[in-house]
């Protein structure tokens, strides 16, 4: 419920209720900040007391990759008010839940972005579930807006600091084709999730990568190797893979109306 919202009962016209399942006329019962009963309203009755209309009720959304919100960019000002800011922005449009990114910087900025996440969470801002690195373990060759002098490939130290930085998720994006050998399962270990992104990898090596712990792909089209004839590339070897998920970025500019209705008819319950 948005912070501030004291009701007992929803009533929706339409609820998604999560597993694939649509109720048309929804009333939800709500105590102590938990749905204890759905049934069915009629749209003619009075609101009941202390009672909300919504067109439409969902379960919050997740949202892996997000930079800031609020006019506050996390890599501007990696802070625990820009994570207050992320969390609360993402919140007006149904989020219930962030990762709030951190994006390629200079050496190991990122243990900034950690720190403002553990004091976020320490201080009890609702929301964060953890961490997303974007970088700076990237391929020049698919920068896209980042700064590819600050790009580098993931050292001993990395593993070790990243290994420290305790957020509860941490998802860290790279380029899998430019790591050393046995980075990923190091990091895996550490209960990093990992995800391959701005990167140039042939399917291929993104095979490779998924069986060293590789279980995903960050915006899907966006500043990775396309798919043509003879070689699948990270866009290819993602749809065509089972397990593989992938966030992609569906707002009409990023990505091509009818790329996006392929991914999703390929990889329905693997698109984020």
């Amino acid at each position: 419920m948005r912070e501030g919202l004291d009701v007992s009962k929803v009533l929706a016209d339409v609820l998604y209720v999560g597993d694939g399942t649509v109720l048309k006329n929804a009333e939800l019962s709500i105590s102590d900040g938990e749905i204890t009963d759905v049934s069915e309203f009629r749209p003619q009755d009075p609101l009941p007391v202390n009672s909300v209309r919504a067109a439409i009720a969902a379960p919050g959304f997740i949202d892996l990759q997000i930079n800031g919100a609020k006019d506050r960019q996390f890599n501007d000002l990696p802070d625990v008010e820009s994570v207050r800011a992320i969390a609360e922005g993402a919140r007006v449009g149904g989020t219930a839940h962030v990762l709030p990114t951190f994006i390629t910087a200079p050496g190991r900025a990122y243990e900034l972005a950690g720190s403002a996440v553990r004091e976020a969470q320490s201080a009890g801002i609702p929301g964060v579930l953890g961490l997303h690195l974007e970088g700076p373990f990237l391929n020049p060759a698919r920068a896209g807006i980042h700064d590819p002098a600050f790009m580098r490939t993931l050292e001993p130290e990395d593993l070790e600091r990243l290994s420290r930085i305790s957020t509860g998720t941490l998802l860290v994006t790279l380029a899998p084709e430019l790591q050393s050998p046995g980075v990923v399962p190091v990091l895996k270990k550490h209960g990093v999730v990992v995800f391959a992104g701005h990167s140039d990898a042939t399917a291929g090596q993104l095979c490779d990568a998924k069986k060293d712990g590789v279980s995903g792909v960050t915006h899907l089209f966006n500043a990775m190797s396309q798919s043509i004839a003879r070689e699948p590339g990270v866009v290819g070897g993602t749809m065509a893979d089972d397990d593989l998920y992938a966030g992609i970025i569906a707002d009409g500019h990023h990505v091509a109306r009818d790329n996006l209705k392929i991914a999703a008819e390929v990889m329905p319950d693997r698109l984020c």
